[in-house]
């Protein structure tokens, strides 16, 4: 099953920029960090880029400014 609009998931993340600095990170946090996709509480790109994915699948995205 894939995930879609309305779907409430939870993603472990590492956001880093282009050189490779850590700028975000769940481990930071010590938990996943969950939101409704779709709802807006995301920025559009993370949103769109979840959207589709399964369960424990593992993605690598680029997210322009």
């Amino acid at each position: 099953m894939s995930v879609v609009k309305g779907n409430y998931v939870k993603v472990e993340y590492h956001g880093t920029l282009d050189d490779g600095t850590v700028f975000d990170s769940t481990e930071n946090h010590g938990d996943p960090l969950g939101f409704t996709v779709g709802a807006g509480q995301m920025i559009p790109g993370f949103d769109a880029a979840v959207e589709g994915m399964a369960l424990n699948e593992e993605k690598q995205i680029h997210l322009e400014a």
